[in-house]
């Protein structure tokens, strides 16, 4: 682990439909390397296309399967040019995407208001990611599909 802080912001779709036999769709997977961990410290989310009103629902955690050949992937930057490249990758398309967990590490909805929302949140003392394994974050409320994210999110490594 190098023990440095890297950031990433990028934009993510959700489908206009829900994939056949999907509890719920992925918005992104960070992905590590078989030899670094990630520690995901902050992560905030927004949408200017949701309906004023609404009710969304969101979930993180360890899939039960990862995604298979992510198709677009992002890598983190680090916050000092002076650090190393970072190994960690976020995907955000696959042909198969990551299955939902049994059970999520956290779990947030967030109510809209004059047709758009932001979701801030901090984890104190981080989520941790183990080498060689993937986080992802699920929208859970079919009412939200077919919309469009701005994601930025800060992680050590």
């Amino acid at each position: 682990m190098t023990n440095c802080s890297y950031s990433l912001g990028f934009r993510t779709f959700s489908p206009s439909t829900l994939p056949t036999n999907a509890a719920a769709f992925p918005l992104f997977e960070i992905r590590t390397s078989p030899t670094d961990r990630a520690n995901l410290m902050f992560c905030t989310m927004s949408n200017t296309q949701m309906n004023a009103g609404g009710i969304y629902w969101f979930g993180i955690g360890q899939p039960a399967a990862a995604g298979v050949i992510p198709l677009t992937t992002y890598s983190l930057q680090p916050d000092d040019p002076g650090d190393p490249v970072s190994n960690i990758v976020v995907a955000t398309d696959w042909t198969v995407p990551p299955t939902i967990p049994a059970q999520f590490f956290r779990r947030f909805s967030v109510t809209t208001s004059a047709f758009s929302c932001i979701r801030d949140f901090a984890l104190v003392r981080g989520l941790m990611i183990p080498p060689n394994s993937s986080f992802a974050m699920w929208l859970v409320n079919p009412a939200a599909y077919g919309t469009e994210w701005n994601i930025s999110m800060i992680l050590d490594q």
